[in-house]
């Protein structure tokens, strides 16, 4: 296979199987919220590195990929909570929208939490939005083309799934301005 070949088979099916997951994520009650949501991103990265095994070498853990990795999620974090005082002041209805997300992982210790969010889910994530998904779309369509379908269409329709209007904008607000700031 070729370094620079566009895949689309393969987007299309993974994001399909991406909204599928989220479905169960945030609507089906078996699980833990936040097992669920771990499990559903490490299935994502996983997959997506045995579709395109040669990318492997992208990732690299050492301190500056962790120290770039704790920076990035205080600012999110920042732009996270700045939207949600936004558009809470802005659409009276949005703090409850929002407290619904959080309201799915209730009875799980916040350790547990962070140790999912900064060892599986938030590395997954990356490994499949932007390492996978965003980079098969530039292939096709550029960098930046391929940088507004990835995170402006496609998170958004995978998130249009299962969250309500608030969260979906700050999520894939946020996610949009991280991942267009880690492109570049």
């Amino acid at each position: 296979m070729k370094r620079e070949e566009f895949r689309p088979t393969a987007v299309v099916l993974t994001v399909v199987l991406a909204c599928v997951l989220w479905f169960v994520t945030f609507y089906l009650s078996w699980a833990t919220f936040w097992i669920k949501i771990s499990v559903s991103a490490a299935t994502l990265a996983i997959l997506s590195l045995w579709i395109q095994p040669h990318r492997k070498h992208q990732f690299r853990f050492n301190k500056t990929a962790i120290l770039l990795g704790l920076a990035s999620a205080g600012v999110l974090y920042v732009i996270f909570w700045s939207g949600k005082t936004i558009s809470s002041t802005i659409m009276p209805f949005a703090a409850a929208q929002i407290n619904s997300i959080y309201e799915k992982g209730v009875g799980t210790h916040t350790g547990i939490i962070a140790c999912l969010l900064f060892f599986i889910t938030g590395p997954c994530e990356e490994i499949y939005w932007r390492g996978f998904l965003q980079k098969n779309l530039a292939v096709r369509f550029g960098t930046l083309a391929g940088l507004v379908a990835g995170n402006r269409y496609l998170c958004r329709g995978a998130h249009l799934v299962v969250q309500p209007d608030a969260n979906r904008g700050g999520r894939c607000g946020g996610g949009v301005l991280g991942r267009d700031v880690l492109a570049i």
